[in-house]
């Protein structure tokens, strides 16, 4: 005789959602020592739908990123921000930033408006995220809804420098150093430091070409950028070096 199954014996076990959307982030964006291929993507993707359609904050956050970068799916900057509410509504301050970036952008359908951007952005910081942090940075330094305060720009940046200078991960810590050299450089909310900007901006470029090279196609316009004023920093400290030289001595 075969025995009975009862309907507990029968039932599949439950899935771990948040395990998956961290599988598929990683195959997606992690640091594998192969890229991924299409197949493995296009798995990865799946798994982000079926997660983020089953309710999983950081499966709809991932989703949304792979909408607004067009990682192996049409670009789409209006599904991105559908799944970037989604998350942020069940507390997510990855998706905060992210909308706050739709909205500083102007991405889509979304106008550019700079007091959601502003409040997206505050409310990510002040749970923790570094982008959110620096972006508020920004906002500061440029005056940008709020009033201009470069001391606060440059604090912020100080903060977010902080929370990333171990790890150093390669998705926010060339940023972070490219705002803190700018400051140093110009002396935006700190005294000019040329050889403390310098150091900070080839951390940046090194950063940029990094992530270039890992397929980024978000940076190109920032790593030209660095490049330039690296050169400017590299300049500035040859003519004062110059300058120190023909000093007369006494």
């Amino acid at each position: 005789m075969t025995e009975k199954k009862t309907g507990k014996e029968n039932r599949q076990p439950e899935k771990n959602y948040e395990a998956m959307a961290d599988i598929a982030a990683e195959i997606l964006w992690g640091r594998l020592s192969v890229p991924a291929d299409e197949g493995l993507r296009r798995f990865a993707t799946g798994m982000l739908e079926e997660a983020a359609e089953a309710g999983n904050a950081s499966a709809m956050c991932s989703y949304g990123a792979v909408y607004y970068s067009g990682l192996g799916v049409q670009q789409d900057m209006d599904k991105a921000a559908y799944w970037y509410e989604k998350a942020a509504a069940l507390g997510s301050r990855k998706a905060m930033s992210n909308l706050g970036y739709v909205h500083y952008y102007g991405r889509g359908s979304h106008p550019v408006d700079m007091e959601k951007a502003y409040r997206y952005f505050s409310k990510a910081a002040l749970l923790g995220d570094v982008c959110a942090l620096y972006k508020c940075g920004d906002m500061y330094l440029k005056g940008l809804y709020v009033e201009a305060d470069e001391k606060a720009a440059f604090s912020l940046y100080c903060c977010a420098f902080k929370l990333v200078s171990e790890e150093k991960p390669l998705d926010t810590y060339p940023d972070i150093c490219r705002r803190l050299a700018t400051c140093l450089h110009r002396g935006q909310g700190a005294e000019v430091d040329l050889q403390a900007a310098l150091n900070l901006m080839e951390q940046a470029v090194r950063g940029f070409e990094l992530r270039i090279g890992g397929g980024d196609v978000f940076t190109d316009g920032v790593l030209e950028s660095a490049r330039k004023e690296l050169q400017e920093i590299e300049g500035e400290l040859a003519y004062a070096r110059i300058l120190t030289e023909e000093e007369p001595q006494d």
